[in-house]
């Protein structure tokens, strides 16, 4: 059951509340309607595409009035690898999202499809080429290769049919760059996707390029950071650059761990020391004392000619398991 807190003549920020069959309130949360309608005195509220727009494959058909007769098609991404090195005796498969699926546009063909790779010619002992192919030369690079190879002749079809909301439909974010710097806080990466719906018609009104700053560690030296970038300290003691003024805040250490792989320099007594650390939560905020140190090892109680224990510490018993130790 869905049903408003209020009616609604024009598009508007309004509360819902869900439940089931007219039984007890589930949850109610504000939403923003984008478009609204009026029917035989009952009001069809559409809602703004958010969630669908994190997952392409759940169903919206909010104010959608045509659709593409081939719909809307992502590009081909990969999804095995080539199975062969040479003679286009390999294949590799790919597969493709329907975008346009998502405000219930349906696509015309294959959403997976197996192409020829590894076309270039294979050595001695083996055949230069596999069956179905034979050794043609491409006369821009002057090198030969295993063909004839598929050609895609897939043409989009131009269409006024676009999403509802008129953002243009998006192919997948890119890898992000390499960060241009290792400290300081002064790098940046930058991404970028393609408009997928652009060659249909639907042009894209979104950012096509994303940035983000990177090589956050500290410098170190007089000058830590860059220009405009504030010096912090994780939770892990690890010093940072970022872009705001560090935060003011009292901090908690947690309890000490033994560091992967120390070893403890001593059999007995409390005698010994081992190399240990603790965090400080939340991160950015501060503690008295250090992130790191030694802490004593090897309790149990040493043998003469050995004193029992190292000072401080002196012989005690554990009652439940009736053994000495050094405490």
């Amino acid at each position: 059951m869905l049903r408003t807190t209020q009616r609604v003549h024009q598009p508007a920020v309004l509360k819902l509340e869900f439940g089931r069959n007219g039984h007890s309130r589930l949850s109610s949360v504000w939403i923003t309607v984008v478009l609204v309608e009026i029917k035989q005195g009952r009001v069809l509220a559409c809602l703004k595409l958010m969630v669908v727009r994190a997952n392409p494959d759940k169903l919206n058909t909010c104010g959608v009035d045509c659709c593409p007769s081939q719909g809307i098609w992502g590009e081909w991404v990969t999804t095995m690898a080539c199975n062969d090195t040479c003679g286009s005796c390999g294949v590799t498969t790919r597969s493709r999202k329907c975008l346009s699926l998502q405000y219930g546009c349906g696509c015309t063909g294959s959403a997976t499809d197996s192409q020829p790779c590894a076309s270039t010619v294979c050595l001695f002992p083996r055949a230069s080429c596999c069956t179905g192919y034979k050794k043609m030369i491409d006369m821009a690079s002057k090198t030969f290769y295993c063909g004839p190879l598929p050609v895609d002749t897939f043409t989009p079809e131009q269409t006024t049919c676009c999403d509802p909301e008129n953002i243009g439909l998006w192919n997948s974010w890119g890898a992000w760059t390499a960060c241009n710097a290792t400290c300081g806080g002064c790098g940046m990466q930058t991404r970028s996707r393609t408009c997928a719906s652009e060659a249909y018609g639907c042009p894209c009104t979104e950012a096509k390029v994303e940035t983000k700053s990177c090589g956050k560690a500290s410098c170190g030296g007089a000058t830590p950071c860059c220009t405009g970038k504030f010096l912090a300290t994780g939770y892990d003691g690890q010093q940072y650059c970022q872009d705001n003024t560090p935060q003011v805040c009292p901090g908690t250490w947690t309890e000490w761990s033994v560091v992967s792989g120390a070893k403890c320099n001593d059999t007995c007594g409390n005698c010994g020391f081992i190399n240990r650390y603790r965090f400080c939560f939340p991160s950015g905020c501060q503690c008295d004392g250090a992130y790191t140190g030694q802490g004593p090892c090897a309790n149990s109680v040493c043998l003469f000619p050995r004193a029992s224990c190292c000072s401080p510490y002196k012989k005690m018993i554990d009652i439940p398991s009736k053994t000495f130790y050094c405490g």
